[in-house]
């Protein structure tokens, strides 16, 4: 009998308030004879060996797939339909993505398998998992689990080789970005046509511009099955909406398991999570910097409401920018104010050239000098290599040019100088600063060190010299002042940075060879604190993680799950968020305890609406 959904997600409110209810822990029999069950109606065999039941296949090798329940049942939801799949770092997306690759696989061997990963490093850990052929060193922490036929086509193969590759191999693990210039030169490679499955790994990346938005629209077009895989729901219903859409999913085919499943608590180690709340005395020469730059915000930000308001364009005041104790305006609100940006270009047709022009210079000026404000927030040092960074810029912006020639600006950089804070001596000779350079140099200023740095400091010393550490950080230049910061500190430890590939000026950043033997030392436990970017949030696996600091706060909550989830994947971890005590931190802090709520509010919705079946 055909089983049908209702598809209304309006029927129930995705925001009722979370029951926490606390579930049973399976014993080790009850999860093997629910594991053997679904096997044998997934037509799958296996072996109990060591306390553990292992899948067989011929494509799998023998006593390397653990057999848990969760993973089955997850895999025979996703089976012949397209899904969005939900589960939280560490539990294994990757070997569901084996298993129902492997099923389809079977069920049609002359079809091929497309794996997207967003990043190459992802793709090159998914293809040593698939295949050992990609095991460059066996002392490398990652065990391959299958001997499926499996190729690598990202930026970084050749051409010439990219056909040879997909007509050679079962399985294809790829950049979409790679597979999208493929089929804009009808190579070939990527044909829906040759493709029973696709995979979009991290499939929260489906939006906007994105590689996987054009590669969705196409695929779907084919008979061909489409499963996304990512570790947390979004925290906005719309987005979820968004990417059901996208892939065509319907209500029934979201897959998730709640944290308190009993399939899962007896895998899942929790994470402990400590917030340390930090106290920031700002210097003198904090201070100045900031009321320059606070100063040229409102003078900036007042013109521009002007010319809104002139222009009769709309926009909420209080959303779009932070007020500080003296109802100054100290910041803007990144995501509000790019909508004022949006409603001017709406209106651009519409509007005299004077006018346009004064809306777009003003609405620049306060975005740069906001981002000026930012990098203060995070040190002095930071400031100056942002402002270094326009100064030196060789293809400078119109707006840059106006914001170099301010007198607040003039200020700005001659305070810098005289205080050492600027890289290079040529602006002794700057005719345009010598009035500025010597009026800095009648005021003595003192920067104290960033206090994030002293709590860094004093975590990293309480641990074993076991513990391995990575730090999260937002800024590439924060990350390599506390790189320098540390290992002064702990000459006696192995530190380590990873961050990506970047032609920014002073920042040359890491290419993909480089990335992948610091991720390769990292799972090997060669690094006892390794400082990343964003980089390392996207499944890079390590089991060796013991302790994850994030340095700020991040509201995405989708990005805090994959961050902490570097660690307490084989044991019990600590996840640290440092936060400053006032200002926008906090205000970021709080509407990620919100964010949390409501995705927990989501995925018991969900639960409910797919309990809704006739």
């Amino acid at each position: 009998m055909t089983r049908r959904v209702r598809e209304n997600p309006n029927q129930l409110s995705f925001f009722d308030n979370p029951q926490d209810e606390k579930k049973e822990v399976l014993s080790k029999k009850e999860l093997k004879q629910r594991a053997e069950k679904i096997a044998k109606e997934l037509k799958l065999k296996n072996v109990f060996k060591d306390g553990k039941l292992f899948l067989e296949h011929p494509l799998l090798k023998k006593e390397v797939f653990e057999a848990r329940p969760y993973t089955l049942s997850m895999t025979a939801e996703a089976l012949n339909n397209n899904f969005l799949l939900f589960l939280d770092t560490g539990l294994g997306k990757t070997y569901i993505e084996i298993l129902t690759s492997l099923l389809y696989l079977r069920e049609n061997s002359e079809k091929k398998i497309l794996l997207l990963a967003p990043v190459k490093v992802l793709c090159d850990q998914h293809t040593k998992v698939f295949s050992e052929k990609y095991l460059e060193d066996k002392v490398d922490e990652i065990v391959s689990v299958t001997n499926i036929p499996t190729g690598l086509i990202t930026g970084d193969i050749k051409e010439e080789e990219r056909l040879k590759i997909w007509q050679e191999n079962s399985l294809i693990i790829a950049t979409p970005q790679t597979i999208v210039l493929e089929l804009g030169k009808d190579s070939g490679v990527g044909k829906k046509e040759d493709l029973s499955f696709v995979i979009f790994d991290e499939v929260h990346n489906l939006s906007g511009e994105y590689a996987y938005t054009e590669l969705s629209k196409y695929y779907r077009q084919g008979n061909v099955f489409l499963g996304g895989f990512t570790a947390s729901l979004p925290s906005e219903p719309k987005r979820l909406e968004k990417l059901m859409k996208s892939l065509k999913v319907s209500w029934r085919n979201i897959i998730l398991r709640l944290p308190n499943d009993p399939e899962l608590k007896a895998y899942k180690f929790e994470a402990q999570e400590i917030v340390r709340f930090v106290d920031r005395e700002k210097s003198l020469l904090h201070q100045k910097l900031k009321k320059l730059l606070v100063e040229q915000l409102n003078f900036y930000t007042k013109r521009l409401i002007v010319c809104l308001d002139e222009s009769r364009i709309h926009f909420d005041y209080q959303k779009s920018f932070y007020l500080n104790k003296e109802e100054q305006i100290a910041g803007i609100v990144v995501k509000e104010f790019k909508r004022i940006k949006q409603r001017i270009d709406k209106y651009l047709q519409d509007l005299e050239a004077n006018e346009t022009y004064k809306l777009l210079i003003n609405w620049s000026l306060v975005m740069l000098v906001s981002q000026a404000i930012d990098s203060l927030n995070n040190g002095v040092e930071i400031l100056a290599n942002f402002v270094e960074s326009q100064y030196y810029s060789k293809n400078k912006k119109h707006t840059t040019k106006i914001f170099l020639k301010l007198f607040r600006t003039k200020e700005l950089i001659s305070i810098l100088y005289v205080n050492g804070f600027w890289s290079k001596k040529d602006l002794a000779d700057n005719k345009g600063l010598r009035e500025y350079l010597d009026q800095a140099k009648k005021i003595n200023y003192f920067e104290d060190d960033n206090p994030k740095l002293k709590i860094l400091e004093e975590l990293i010393s309480t641990f074993s010299k076991k513990t391995n550490v990575i730090i999260f950080f937002e800024s590439r230049k924060i990350l390599m002042k506390a790189m320098t910061f540390l290992k002064k500190k702990f000459s006696h430890m192995t530190i380590q940075e990873l961050k990506g590939q970047t032609y920014k000026y002073n920042d040359p950043g890491m290419n993909i060879k480089k990335q992948q033997d610091v991720a390769r030392r990292g799972r090997n436990r060669e690094i006892n604190v390794l400082l990343s970017t964003s980089v390392a949030e996207q499944g890079l696996d390590s089991k060796s993680v013991d302790v994850v600091i994030l340095s700020q706060p991040i509201s995405d909550r989708r990005r805090v799950v994959q961050a902490s989830g570097r660690t307490s994947r084989y044991r019990v971890g600590k996840v640290y968020f440092l936060v400053y005590k006032t200002g926008a931190e906090r205000k970021i802090w709080n509407i990620y305890l919100q964010k949390k709520k409501k995705v927990l509010q989501i995925a018991q919705s969900i639960i409910k609406i797919k309990g809704h079946i006739a």
